[in-house]
């Protein structure tokens, strides 16, 4: 089956030929992550739901739990099984699985907003803010915005091409492709009908 989250309407399924509600404990979903049979859900002001779907099991994982802020965003799970969340106003979360570890503007970030996080192959952890990128790792630390390339502002969507390439989605400046050393743009004038862009994936 396929899957669908969506703001008002909680987590639906397909079959293929009817639609039916799988959950509206969470009515208003921002993002999903789907494995071995358990989807994780973010929202809009609930925090962060684990659904075994199997067993329709659930539990809410909030600020109760040590979630920053419940107004949960993105979520991803990078190679040696941790979650991470963006939040508006709670900057990134890392789950272990029984505890959270958070990072803010005290730390690494240039904001608490943050609107996408991904976790890159060679490990570095990208997020987005309202007017820059930041991507990090062991060493550095590097703020991408308008004095260095990036012009796109806000990005609801960070995502990565088998070629490393990071594809950057924003909400009025289309699309930006970082290769590692530099930003290209790729706008209506190539192409893409609109400039607000909610999700990017590549296919096989």
């Amino acid at each position: 089956g396929i899957y669908i989250s969506t703001l008002g309407g909680g987590l639906n399924r397909y079959d293929g030929e009817t639609f039916t509600i799988v959950t509206r404990e969470f009515e208003d979903i921002h993002d999903m992550f789907l494995e071995d049979g358990i989807i994780w859900l973010t929202s809009l002001n609930k925090g962060i739901l684990r659904l075994d779907l199997s067993s329709s099991q659930s539990q809410i994982i909030d600020k109760t739990h040590g979630l920053s802020n419940n107004h949960t965003r993105a979520i991803i799970k990078d190679s040696w099984g941790n979650f991470w969340f963006s939040t508006s106003g709670g900057g990134v979360n890392k789950y272990f699985g029984q505890e959270f570890e958070h990072f803010t503007k005290s730390d690494w970030l240039p904001e608490d907003y943050v609107y996408d996080v991904h976790v890159a192959s060679n490990s570095d952890i990208w997020t987005s803010h309202s007017q820059s990128l930041v991507r990090t790792n062991k060493d550095t630390t590097i703020v991408y915005n308008r004095l260095n390339g990036y012009k796109g502002g806000k990005a609801r969507v960070l995502t990565e091409d088998h070629l490393g390439n990071i594809w950057i989605g924003t909400d009025i400046n289309a699309i930006y492709c970082f290769d590692g050393n530099q930003f290209h743009q790729f706008t209506r004038n190539d192409g893409i009908p609109g400039e607000y862009i909610e999700d990017i994936i590549q296919d096989k």
